[in-house]
């Protein structure tokens, strides 16, 4: 895999995409560390914990709003018959 660590926007991105947080929440939903241990699964948004998964799902609902706005304000000014 490509190594993307240390760029700097490239690094903060993820965190704007909703697939990020649903992968968070899913892996707090089943220990996905417990199943496969190693640095792939080492991620603090990974961790088996209540409040990591109320964050992903709070995230993902957030960005689900925003994205929601954004979209509604781009279709605004389009007359539709």
């Amino acid at each position: 895999m490509l190594q993307l660590d240390h760029i700097p926007v490239l690094n903060q991105l993820p965190w704007l995409v909703p697939s990020r947080w649903a992968l968070g929440a899913m892996a707090a939903t089943i220990d996905l560390h417990a199943i496969v241990p190693g640095s792939l699964t080492d991620d603090p948004l990974l961790a088996h914990r209540a409040g990591i998964w109320l964050l992903d799902v709070g995230m993902l609902i957030v960005l689900a709003v925003l994205y929601g706005l954004i979209v509604a304000g781009c279709c605004a000014g389009t007359n539709r018959p």
